[in-house]
């Protein structure tokens, strides 16, 4: 997990080298920094680390506020953090007030590769064959 940690943090300093400083990926690293913050003043340092990112979420214009969107590393850490969201809104809405739902996702994983084709089945011996045959036949 660490390796997929570092490669986004790396992705995110390559796109800021190449294109220059950028308002949305200066706003993405200043929400996550709020979500750090919060996350450790609840008490929750350790889940600091699996915080790749927060992003503002699309939201339908009739909702009033915004939504927080809170990109972790597994989802054994999105369930974690789905579990204090209520409190992290609430910390969260004293430095942004406009802020109306938090949600948590996890990192989409590189897909693995496909899966060997098995290979074929050994056919039974003859002999085998002909005892079953025998035996339901006499079955019957």
């Amino acid at each position: 997990m660490r390796a997929m940690n570092n490669g986004v943090r790396l992705l995110d300093e390559l796109i800021l080298q190449a294109l220059g400083p950028s308002a949305p990926l200066a706003e993405r690293k200043a929400h996550a920094a709020h979500v750090a913050a919060a996350l450790t003043a609840l008490g929750h340092p350790r889940l600091v680390p699996t915080v790749l990112g927060a992003r503002r979420g699309q939201r339908p214009r009739s909702a009033k506020g915004w939504e927080l969107v809170v990109t972790v590393t597994s989802h054994a850490a999105m369930a974690k953090l789905r579990l204090i969201v209520p409190e992290l809104l609430s910390h969260l809405q004293q430095e942004m007030p406009d802020l109306a739902t938090v949600t948590v996702t996890a990192q989409k994983t590189i897909q693995a590769a496909e899966r060997p084709k098995p290979a074929p089945r050994p056919r039974p011996p003859e002999q085998g064959l002909a005892r079953l045959r025998s035996f339901y036949s006499h079955d019957h």
